[in-house]
């Protein structure tokens, strides 16, 4: 945690995903500063950026080094892409929250080989 507020990334940087950025902001939870999405689109990544200060990476790997909280945004035909992205990378203390719809705890614990979902 950097400024005594978590860090946390955001693997895609959808509609809901623009939605929990703002909430975090908004409610102080986080700095912009501390908050890191992925997504393969780059203008969108642009997009965000300019509009909450936030950092922007096209790589999944990227976004997550460090973080506290890993927070699963994405469409569910996308999570086995971010499986085979982040499998055993996520940092060993960081809460991963999921978003995706009919993802269960069971799958993205195997799909991420990390057990504090």
């Amino acid at each position: 945690m950097t400024e005594n507020k978590p860090i946390i990334s955001l693997i895609g940087a959808g509609m809901m995903g623009e939605a929990i950025i703002a909430g975090l902001l908004r409610q102080e939870i986080t700095s912009p500063a501390n908050i890191r999405i992925s997504d393969p689109r780059q203008e969108r990544i642009n997009e965000l950026v300019n509009r909450h200060q936030v950092a922007g990476y096209t790589d999944n790997l990227n976004c997550i080094q460090n973080a506290d909280i890993v927070i699963l945004a994405t469409k569910p035909q996308n999570l086995d892409k971010v499986y085979i992205d982040l499998k055993g990378n996520i940092p060993e203390g960081a809460l991963v929250l999921s978003i995706v719809a009919g993802a269960t705890i069971q799958n993205i614990n195997s799909g991420l080989n990390h057990s504090n979902i």
